[in-house]
This record gives C-alpha cells, structure tokens and sequence, in this order.
C-alpha cells in the first residue's frame, strides 16, 4: 500500500486518504491495530503546546502555542524540545499521531510520530535541542485507522541556546588590577558603574538579544539563578539595558576590597556565566570619626522609623523626606512590615563602620542580621543569628540555661537592642590609619529577665549569654541605648517605664577588663529625671546625640506616628578638660 501524502503547510488541509489497516505518517509506516468497525465520528487534536513554553523573558508573556510566525516566543538552552496536543476519538479506538515540523531557516521538514495509545490522552514527542538560533513551526495530525482529525492553525517558536555575555567597568572605581588606573572616589562616597552585556547569534542565524541584567554586592545573592526579568517590579537590583548597557550607582561602605556582581538574562531566558567586579575603594583622608547609630557614613546618628506601608525609612532632624527607604516592608521578618517586627541598630556585629539592621519577629524563632550596603537594608540576604547555646553569670559562673527560662531560639523574646561594646565604644585606629568602631552587642528580654550576648562569630554571638539580671520584671519596661551616657567610655542601658514613663539608667561599672553590672540588676533604679507617658508615645528609643550638643537625647512617636526629640541634660564631653563621654541625668522636650 502507498504512503499517505504528508501533511501541507495549509492550516485547513485535512487528511482523510488513510487505510482502516495500515497508517503512513511521514516517513515511516506504523503497523495498525486489529481493524475496527466504522468509527462514530472524527478524531481530534487540541491544545497544542511546546515545552519547554516560548515565551518572552523581558515581559514574562509566556505561550504554549504562538500561532504567528511573525514573533514567536523563544524556547532557550534545552535538553530537547517536546511538541504535545491532546487527542480524542468520539468512537473511543485507538490514535496515533503525527507530528510536522518544519525549520523555516533551513527550509527543511521532519516528521514524527507516536505510537498507538488511548483514544483519549496527550501525544507527546520530543524533537531534540533543534538548530540554534532558527525558527520552527509545526503541525499535528491524529487518525484512528479510519478517519483523521483536521490540521490545527500552526505553531510557532525561535530557538536559542546561546547564553548572554555579562561585563561590568567603572572610572570612579576600575576594577582591582587594572595597570596605571586610580580610584576616583573613597569608601562612603558614590561612585558609577556601567553594566554591559551581549547575546551572541549564531552565525547566520538570530538571537533573542540581552533582556534585562541583575546586580548586587552579596555573593549569596549572586549566586542564586531563580531570578527573573520581571522582578524589577520589586527588586531595584533588576534592571533593563538599553543598548546592551545601563548605569548603576553604587556606595561602598567601608574601605578595601569591594565586588559588584552582574548577570545578564536573554529574552529566551538564558543566564550568562556570573561577573565578579572586584575594586578597591580607600579609606578618605581624614575622614569625620566614625559613630554608632550612624547608618548612611555621614558619621552622625540616625533614626529608623516604618512608614505608613511598613517600609522602614529615617527619621528625625537632618533626614531627607524625599530619601529613597531604607528596606523594604516585604524584606522585614514575617513579610507583614517592619512595624510588625523588634528591630535596632548600633553598630554591627560584623566589621562595619556603619550600623547593620538587627530584626526579630515577636514569637519567631530566628533574629536576623540586615548587613548594611549604602545605607539601605534590603539588597543582601539577611543572616540568621544564632541563639547562645549556654548560659553564665556576668561573673563568669555557669548557669543552667533552662533554670533561667532561657530557651533554644529566639521565640520567647519580647525586646532586642544593640547596646554597643561591653569594654568601650571608642573605636581603634590600625595600621594603615582607619578608625574602627568595635563590634557591637545584644542586650534583650527573654520571659522578664535581662540578658547580654556578646559578638562571636563574624554576624553571630557568642557562648556564652550572660544573665544581667534575675528580676523577671523586665517586660515591663521599654529597652533604651543610648551609648556613653555616665561619663566613661562604656555604653549606657536605659529603660522606660511601660506603666508610668519614668526613665531609668544603669551603667556598666569596672573596668573594660573586668566590667561590673550590678547595677543592671533592678529596673525600677537609677531614676533619670524626666518621663515619657507610654499612652502617648508608645515608642521609645535613643540614637545617641540628634542635637548636636554632645549629650545623648531620647526619641518618641506619638499616636499620630509623629517624631518627638526630648533633649538630653547633663554634660557634654571636654577633652581639654579630661571629660571625654557625656554624662546624662534627664531629658526634657526639645525646644
């Protein structure tokens, strides 16, 4: 018997020269089935698609089918290319299929063909990684040994397997190793860089071109490919090219060795190999000595507040109104907003000279490092803290961590604040003549007692948490750092009370060798004068000094979600007097 004719590029051809015994599809012959009686009516194919889907990565329009062959979608590296349609036979036999593709570039057609199955299911066949860079269309064609289905409308897709080229440069700051090149900017200091990328065609043929590039100082996040296109829409660090190019600006925010990373996406959605940018960004002469509560390296304190959407953003004299934020209210602990969450800043328990971002959520189990990138929060991956995994007095004595209600993780955690250094928050200056700030520590409130959890590990604490106090009264006061706030260079704690407002200190006595806490011992001493009524102002802190006096002040939030600044009162340092940290003993309303 003759082969049947293959099917035509016609999208209303039907084939219906096809024997009751024997089945021609394209090229080969497919042995039938026992032959069955006169079916009840005519096969059909539906639901046509390609897998993987063609689509368009630049605006996330994905089609399993483009019926035009104008601009069909793009299917990118691949192990092999699959064409489905869903048959069914009315009479309920058996079908086969038959699939025509053809290569529009090449001008060359392929048949393939199933074997026989239900007379109801998808037929699936795989065509290979096909040609880079050319277009296709196909065709299927189901048939019971009787009759055949009509021919479907076509469907289109390109091909490309290519991935895109990633390159970062910049004047302001050339890249580690560039011969005769010199940073034109210091850490702190704004710099630009120009992000390229390309998407190679093969030779003779098309490619998808560069549809859009992420970037991003955090390896973690470099290292991550799930990314797409279309998360532009939330993440900033996702940006188009125009031209195959763009310009970014970057703050390095401490000295040394510095790295963009870059990654380019095709519109087939092809990911270029990662590109490192390595730069060094040095230290500024004489640059303004760096302080805890600063978080933009301008080398003065700084308060972070929510907004009304829950993004976090400063506040307080000084502070732009038209600032871009500082995080983003999705990146906060739990996703709800970052008034929902514990959060502080001062200093860092890494090796920054600005202040990382401290979280937790109420009755979470984790607390979260926000590593600090240019004054923002939400460009790298927060870190998990680590809880201390065993327990002390501050006289160095063991403790059974249970015996004190102190659990495995953060959950029952109900206040954290950066304190700043136990042994003294003046910074240090190396070899090379930087100031470096001390790393911080957590002072928080786990089931009403008072703990202290000194740096480890780079972003972690250490072993073990120190009891400061056995008094389980604690919950009912607000957690306040103000920094060096009793005339030496130890940081202070202040507390304000949640039932009447009054404000109470206690300070780290000693020596930074051998440091004293007993005074941390009772909340309801070490009375300041002043008071904050909590009704009112239901959000307390401290960023250090915000008047420019040299004294410590304290910050509110009324009802109203307005900033209040009561200033401090006392004494303000004098170096040539011997006096070098303020001491403080009230606070009143700024004027």
């Amino acid at each position: 018997m003759r082969p049947s004719r293959p099917l035509h590029r016609s999208a209303c051809r039907t084939v219906t020269a096809l024997s009751a015994v024997t089945l021609s599809l394209g090229t080969g012959l497919l042995t039938a089935p026992t032959a069955v009686a006169a079916p009840a009516g005519r096969p059909s194919v539906s639901a046509p698609r390609t897998g993987p889907t063609p689509g368009f990565a630049a605006t996330g329009a994905y089609d399993g089918c483009f019926p035009s062959a104008t601009n069909p979608g793009w299917v990118g590296a691949n192990t092999g290319i699959t064409l489905t349609v869903a048959t069914d036979s009315p009479a309920r036999h058996q079908l086969a299929t038959a699939f025509r593709l053809r290569d529009e570039d090449a001008r060359k057609t392929e048949w393939h063909t199933t074997g026989w199955g239900s007379s109801h299911s998808d037929a699936t066949v795989n065509v290979g990684p096909l040609a880079d860079g050319h277009q296709y269309e196909w065709q299927a064609v189901t048939t019971d040994t009787a009759l055949a289905s009509a021919v479907p409308t076509p469907c289109s897709f390109r091909v490309d397997r290519t991935p895109p080229t990633s390159k970062v440069t910049s004047t302001d700051f050339p890249e580690s190793g560039s011969v005769g090149a010199k940073p034109k900017k210091y850490a702190g200091e704004e710099g630009v860089f120009t992000l390229l990328g390309t998407d190679p065609a093969p030779a003779g043929s098309r490619s998808s071109g560069v549809a859009c590039a992420r970037w991003t100082t955090d390896a973690a996040e470099a290292a991550s490919t799930g990314w797409r296109c279309t998360d532009s829409a939330t993440n900033s660090r996702v940006v188009r090219l125009t031209d195959g190019r763009t310009d970014i600006k970057v703050t390095p925010a401490s000295w040394g060795t510095n790295t963009v990373y870059l990654q380019t996406q095709d519109d087939a959605g092809n990911l270029s190999q990662p590109t490192a940018y390595s730069y060094y960004a040095p230290a500024r002469p004489a640059a303004p000595t760096a302080v805890f509560g600063d978080i933009n390296g301008d080398a003065k304190p700084d308060v972070l507040l929510p907004d009304s959407a829950g993004n976090l953003r400063q506040a307080g004299p000084g502070a732009d109104p038209a600032a871009p934020q500082s995080a983003r209210s999705s990146v906060a602990p739990g996703g709800k907003g970052w008034g929902e969450v514990q959060f502080t800043h001062r200093g860092s328990l890494g090796y920054s000279n600005v202040d990382d971002l401290i979280a937790h959520e109420p009755g979470s189990r984790g607390l979260y490092v926000f590593r600090n990138d240019g004054g923002v929060f939400d460009q790298q991956s927060s870190i998990g803290v680590n809880k201390p995994a065993a327990c002390a007095r501050p006289d160095g004595s063991q403790l059974t961590c249970a015996d004190a209600g102190f659990g495995a993780d953060w959950s029952s955690v109900t206040q954290v604040v950066a304190f700043g250094s136990p042994v003294g928050d003046s910074g240090t200056a190396t070899g090379t003549g930087y100031y470096a700030l001390p790393r911080t520590s957590l002072v928080f409130v786990e089931n009403g007692r008072l703990w202290l959890a000194l740096a480890g590990s780079t972003n972690q604490v250490d072993d073990p948490a120190i009891l400061l106090s056995d008094s389980t009264q604690w919950d009912g006061y607000d957690l306040i750092a103000p920094g060096r706030a009793k005339g030496t260079d130890l940081p202070t704690l202040w507390a304000r009370s949640k039932s009447d407002g009054s404000l109470h200190a206690f300070d780290i006595k000693g020596t930074p060798q051998a440091p004293d806490f007993s005074a941390f011992a009772d909340p309801s001493q070490g009375l300041l004068s002043g008071a904050v009524d909590p009704t009112a102002y239901p959000r307390v802190g401290s960023d250090g000094d915000l008047t420019g006096d040299g004294i410590p002040d304290l910050w509110a939030v009324d009802t109203q979600q307005r900033l209040v600044v009561w200033k401090g009162t006392g004494t303000a340092p004098d170096p040539a007097s011997g006096v070098l940290a303020p001491t403080v003993t009230g606070v009143v309303p700024a004027a």
